[in-house]
């Protein structure tokens, strides 16, 4: 398998770094069979439709890297990066190998069941593991539906952020999935008027989890 290696500056969820845009070929694809996302070798996914292939747009800064949204998770400082797949499955790693010498781990799937059905809401699994030394590592998640065209309001949760447009005709959230540090995570975070980003810092066999799944108007159970 042909490994692709992209080397990435420090601070990469400053937006300024998103100006740029990247080939095609620094991107993987994972799905559950009824949408997609694409998951950058620096951590970001630029593409996804939601909850459905045909639905409009919640990460598309892969066309317009100002207004289009994205959900960044990588080491805050200077690394080179490369993608593969878990053997035979969609289950996709980015390894972050440090300058300084520590190894970051990015795993990016979306479940489904063995007869190819996914439940209730569709949903994304970012787990974080640091595999070697410690690393801080820089949390940025810009969703923006419809293609950028509404506002977005990003509450904080307990658990998470909350998304929704104006309309509250969509919703998304982002769940903090490691229990014992979801209050310190939350105070460490800095919710913006579209962004929310947080910085943490990851010592060896740590991990952290972030869920992305689809929130309904009017269903506040995974809230």
């Amino acid at each position: 398998m042909t490994t692709r290696v992209w080397h990435e500056t420090p601070q990469p969820w400053r937006l300024s770094e998103y100006r740029d845009y990247r080939p095609i070929s620094s991107y993987a694809l994972i799905g559950d069979l009824h949408t997609a996302a694409l998951v950058g070798l620096n951590g970001s996914i630029d593409w996804c439709c939601f909850p459905h292939f045909d639905s409009a747009s919640v990460f598309a800064s892969i066309l317009d890297a100002t207004r289009g949204g994205s959900f960044a998770i990588a080491p805050a400082v200077a690394h080179t990066s490369e993608q593969r797949y878990s053997p035979a499955t969609n289950v996709l790693i980015t390894t972050f190998n440090l300058d300084a010498g520590g190894v970051v781990e990015l795993t990016d799937f979306m479940p489904i069941t063995t007869s190819g059905h996914r439940g209730d809401f569709p949903e994304i699994h970012r787990r974080v593991h640091c595999t070697r030394g410690e690393a801080e590592v820089i949390v940025r998640f810009a969703p923006r539906f419809d293609y950028g065209e509404p506002m977005i309001r990003l509450q904080p949760r307990a658990n998470g952020v909350l998304a929704t447009d104006a309309s509250f005709a969509g919703e998304l959230t982002a769940i903090l999935g490691d229990a014992p540090r979801r209050a310190a995570l939350a105070a460490q975070g800095l919710c913006r008027a579209r962004e929310y980003s947080l910085s943490r810092m990851v010592g060896e066999y740590e991990e952290l989890l972030y869920e992305l799944t689809e929130v309904h108007a009017g269903s506040a159970a995974r809230v």
